[in-house]
């Protein structure tokens, strides 16, 4: 995140220990500025704050509870990634974008609250969340690329209204997710997007789906395609010896 910031910034320390609250009048914390402090327990982030920095929490451990005020737009890279003892979080609605591996890692997460201004796309952002059972996508998102990868614990999910491409990897290693709904308007899968989903059961695809990559369903070979005569994914399943149902166009 590019700001001129100097008196705002928050600069932090990697031996705070309980409690850490970023005060009213910082506006960033910077880079790395608490990683690997793992006896944090509690983080509260005030309503001036408008950008957590690179790796800002990375391996924050101990870290169980996160209290967003509103007034947060941005997570970058890797913000809070590998905050293993986090359970459950909240983003504010004021949040509008969420870097590379933004929460990746963190392996007890279960249930996640997103706010319905993020648009665009989700890269890495919970890979390796394998506890994760629990989260809405907001209708603006566009692309998914890896998001989901290694969610372990994902059963079922709905994608977002205005979802355009699933990109690589997006759910690769959901051995659990079993069912998917493809929503119309959709265009892409990339490859490997459903890679070693174990009990993925059953897929709809809409007409929408032009884009087909290379083996989407590597590992996945019992998954039954639902779509329309003559769409792509009718051809796609014949070329991949997949099997597929015909039902009435959507």
């Amino acid at each position: 995140m590019n700001m001129n910031i100097k008196e705002d910034v928050f600069y932090g320390f990697d031996d705070a220990v309980g409690e850490v609250i970023i005060p009213e009048g910082k506006i960033f914390v910077i880079d790395g500025a608490f990683a690997y402090a793992s006896e944090i327990t509690t983080l509260y982030v005030s309503s001036t704050v408008k950008g957590i920095g690179t790796n800002a929490f990375y391996q924050c451990t101990g870290l169980t509870s996160i209290v967003f005020s509103e007034g947060l737009e941005y997570i970058d890279h890797g913000g809070f990634a590998d905050c293993h003892s986090l359970t459950e979080i909240r983003l504010p609605e004021t949040l509008e974008e969420m870097a590379q591996f933004a929460f990746a890692g963190c392996k007890n997460l279960k249930k996640v609250i997103l706010p319905q201004k993020i648009r665009g796309c989700l890269l890495d952002v919970f890979e390796g969340c394998t506890s994760l059972k629990e989260i809405n996508l907001p209708n603006g998102l566009t692309e998914l690329v890896g998001t989901f990868r290694y969610c372990n614990s994902l059963e079922e999910i709905k994608l977002p209204a205005e979802l355009k491409i699933i990109g690589e990897h997006t759910f690769a290693g959901c051995k659990n997710l079993k069912k998917v709904e493809v929503p119309e308007g959709t265009e892409e899968i990339a490859d490997y997007a459903f890679e070693r989903c174990d009990n993925l059961k059953e897929i709809a695809i809409p007409n929408s789906v032009k884009v087909f990559g290379d083996d989407i369903f590597y590992g996945s070979e019992q998954v039954v395609i639902y779509t329309s005569v003559g769409s792509e994914a009718e051809r796609y399943a014949k070329e991949n010896g997949l099997q597929f149902v015909i039902r009435e166009k959507r």
